[in-house]
């Protein structure tokens, strides 16, 4: 889900009927964004270094492909 913030100008999508992992969807228009990622409660495990900087107050800069976290087995 895309999210414009102050002085993005416009979100662009492209028209496209499906996606494949990787595949650009779209662009910021003025500078960036932010992406959120939805996912159900207790099935991924964040990075340390993600949940340090976001209780310091510190925004972290991630690029397309970074890993973020891992997603966690049923039984975990």
């Amino acid at each position: 889900m895309e999210v414009g913030a102050l002085l993005v100008g416009r979100i662009y999508n492209h028209s496209q009927d499906s996606l494949v992992r990787g595949q650009e969807k779209g662009c910021f228009g003025l500078g960036g964004s932010t992406i959120l990622v939805l996912y159900p409660a207790g099935t991924i495990r964040l990075d340390q270094d993600i949940l340090t900087y976001s209780d310091l107050g510190i925004e972290t800069q991630i690029q397309m492909g970074e890993k973020i976290g891992e997603k966690l087995c049923l039984n975990d």
